[in-house]
């Protein structure tokens, strides 16, 4: 039989992983740097009023409304009518269920009336499961 293979030294074939593992790790840091910016950011920048009161205990089903400081409304980002919110609030998943906490983030220089009529709109439209939002008072 004729060997057809070429008599100089077969080259051993190997894999560099090591571009692998750098991307991988690029990928793995800007996820955690992502996902911690996003979870402290929910829409509106506010500054909200401090409180001693603990928060209650409430289910994962959350949805958050602002009041900024010229009394204007949000739904996440969105700016909305304070109808809107109510039609936002009543069209989410866990509204029917029963859930669902609308937490209020209010700014601590919002106008009082926008607040109230927020609170009120609520009430009239049976949505009684809200919290209004605070920092915890710091200590001294």
């Amino acid at each position: 039989m004729i060997d057809f293979r070429d008599s100089q030294k077969e080259e051993e074939l190997s894999v560099d992983i090591t571009p692998l593992v750098d991307i991988i790790l690029q990928l793995i840091i800007f996820l955690v740097l992502t996902t911690t910016f996003i979870q402290n950011y929910n829409g509106v920048i506010l500054r909200l009023p401090r409180s001693s009161t603990p928060e209650p205990q409430i289910g994962k089903t959350r949805m958050f409304v602002s009041v900024d400081r010229k009394g204007d409304y949000y739904v996440g980002r969105k700016r909305c009518s304070l109808y809107d919110v109510v039609g936002t609030i009543k069209g989410t998943k866990g509204f029917t269920s029963g859930k669902l906490w609308v937490i209020i983030k209010a700014d601590r220089q919002a106008p009082y009336g926008a607040v109230m009529k927020l609170i009120d709109t609520l009430h009239k439209n049976r949505i009684d499961r809200f919290w209004l939002a605070t920092l915890p008072e710091r200590e001294r």
